[in-house]
């Protein structure tokens, strides 16, 4: 029996309590690009400096994000198809919204 196991799970920058999420393309000499990388939706992402792809060949122009465990597991969780975290601020929204009236 062959079990895939992704180098990415097992990365050299994996930090405690965090999991591979992507690599981005950095461009050639320049690094990934701010606006690139604030695009991800996730508070705790962090940037690596070398990217591999899933056999552990290393990637060049390209660096790797990280994000903690628990984030990544709470956006998962959805309510008629929108993300957890979307739901709490809506409500805390609203809620203090009624608080002020």
């Amino acid at each position: 029996m062959h079990i895939k196991i992704s180098y990415n799970d097992h990365h050299p920058e994996l930090r405690e309590g965090e999991m591979f999420l992507t690599n981005l393309y950095a461009g050639y000499y320049k690094g990934v690009d701010e606006q690139h990388f604030h695009e991800i939706q996730y508070k705790t992402a962090r940037l690596g400096w070398k990217a591999y792809d899933h056999k552990g060949n290393y990637l060049f122009n390209t660096q790797p994000v990280f994000v903690k465990k628990w984030e990544y597991q709470f956006n998962q969780i959805v309510f008629w198809g929108i993300p957890l975290f979307v739901v709490l601020v809506i409500i805390i929204a609203v809620l203090s919204v009624l608080i002020k009236y």
